[in-house]
């Protein structure tokens, strides 16, 4: 690790999972967490209630030899940008950004999360559909849509020349043990078995879901 890090002589790993809400973050960290090599935060900048160099003390103090934590594009947006700086600065530091093909079943979940306040479920039968069909505001849909790629496309942007792994919901869902050896790989870390604790929330067919969903389909296939 590069004395530009704070850890003068420290050859460990730094990385953040790179995402917005909703596209199997807690999943995927939940995976990572269960390598013994891995050590990793979740979402500790959000309001920024910690700084790099606070994080840095942090990680000084763990004997995992990668040290990881889950960074949303939009935290730490309002105030000073701390971490945002630190990561320009620190061309070491590596990226898993984590993205979700589905941008509209994102942005339900969002949704749906909030109404319900479940964020991750680690048992096995979701939560009844009468609880969790909302009605969506057409309008807040298209702004979150936009949001989203915007997001995605300004990271690639920003940081076109560093290290970074993509991994997709999808592919997560679908291969985990592919999806985690190419994270195992990315670190420089050896192949582990994982278990899958969390489960899917919404399981259901989206026009299930949505209450209204005749009123935003069209919105919704163009932006498939």
């Amino acid at each position: 690790m590069s004395n530009q890090l704070g850890v003068s002589g420290d050859s460990r790993t730094l990385f953040f999972v790179i995402c917005r809400s909703r596209t199997g973050s807690n999943l995927l960290i939940d995976c990572l967490h269960q390598h013994p090599d891995i050590r990793i935060w979740g979402e500790i900048f959000k309001n920024q209630k910690i700084t790099t160099q606070k994080l840095i003390s942090t990680w000084k103090k763990s004997r995992e030899k990668v040290l990881g934590c889950k960074l949303f594009y939009y935290h730490s947006k309002n105030g000073a940008g701390d971490v945002w700086t630190f990561l320009d600065q620190n061309p070491s530091v590596k990226f898993i950004h984590l993205t979700r093909k589905d941008r509209v079943r994102t942005v339900i979940s969002q949704a749906i999360a909030t109404h319900t306040k479940v964020w991750k479920q680690k048992w096995p039968l979701s939560l009844p559909l009468f609880f969790k069909k909302i009605s969506i505001d057409r309008n807040w849909l298209a702004t979150e849509l936009e949001k989203t790629e915007n997001w995605e496309r300004e990271f690639r942007n920003r940081y076109k020349d560093r290290s970074i792994l993509e991994i997709c919901y999808e592919d997560l869902v679908a291969d985990p043990e592919k999806s985690l050896d190419n994270c195992f790989d990315f670190l420089g870390l050896k192949h582990v078995n994982i278990q899958i604790r969390l489960h899917q929330q919404n399981p259901e067919k989206i026009e299930t879901l949505v209450k209204n969903w005749a009123e935003i389909e069209p919105l919704c296939r163009r932006k498939q």
